[in-house]
């Protein structure tokens, strides 16, 4: 929990501790990392905890813009992610799955040339138009595109990209079936045309469904699957 990051600090965070019920046999996660920023924010890098911290961003804010980018970060010292920040921001770190030594139980990851799965600004169908209405659900059978994933994949790797109709609070995703989790995929507060990675499982008869704050054509790219 709070309070703020502070800039020019860095934090740990204990992803198994987070109540996602993530084991302590986690090598690597797959986060979503959103900041409210204070104001302008240079950038934020996250890292695994006990090693050095790269030079490197892992997104930046420089118009204070709540903003969200996906990472696959290694588990750290503890099971533990570092966070650090240029200038001072709030920091929401959401899990969409997690890595661990190969057994049986685990699932292998395909990946795919990168392929479009839906856009809404195609003519009217089940992956095309109309564009998203805000506050209403809707989901997308991505199976039936022509992007070749199996009827066994158990999990997609994709792309979201939205083109807003006037600011967009967020847009949330995930496997059709299940209750709408009270997460953000991604955020385009004022109306930039933003992207944003995500792992989701498949729901009923493969589908995923998606969620937006505002009206929004959205466009559905994969690039691998489990």
């Amino acid at each position: 929990g709070g309070p703020a990051l502070q800039g020019q600090t860095s934090r740990d965070f204990t992803i198994p501790d987070g109540g996602c019920s993530i084991p302590n046999t986690a090598t690597a996660y797959s986060l979503n990392v959103t900041v409210v920023p204070h104001g302008s924010l240079g950038y934020l890098t996250v890292w695994p905890t006990g090693q050095t911290r790269p030079v490197l961003s892992t997104l930046n804010s420089l118009d204070g813009r709540i903003k969200a980018n996906a990472a696959i970060i290694p588990a750290g010292s503890g099971e533990a992610i570092s966070v650090y920040a240029t200038n001072t921001t709030d920091v929401v770190l959401d899990i969409d799955g997690y890595f661990v030594p190969t057994s049986s139980a685990t699932l292998a990851f395909f990946p795919l040339t990168p392929c479009r799965v839906a856009d809404t600004r195609w003519v009217t169908g089940p992956l095309g138009g109309p564009y998203l209405a805000g506050a209403t659900e809707r989901a997308f059978p991505v199976r039936s595109s022509s992007c070749n994933i199996p009827d066994t994949a158990q999990a997609y790797s994709l792309n979201f990209a939205v083109i807003p109709r006037g600011g967009l609070g967020y847009l949330t995703v995930w496997p059709t079936g299940q209750t709408k989790p009270l997460v953000s995929t991604l955020n385009a507060l004022t109306g930039t045309i933003t992207a944003n990675a995500a792992l989701v499982p498949s729901g009923q008869q493969g589908a995923i469904s998606v969620y937006p704050s505002s009206a929004t054509d959205l466009v559905i790219d994969v690039d691998g699957y489990f």
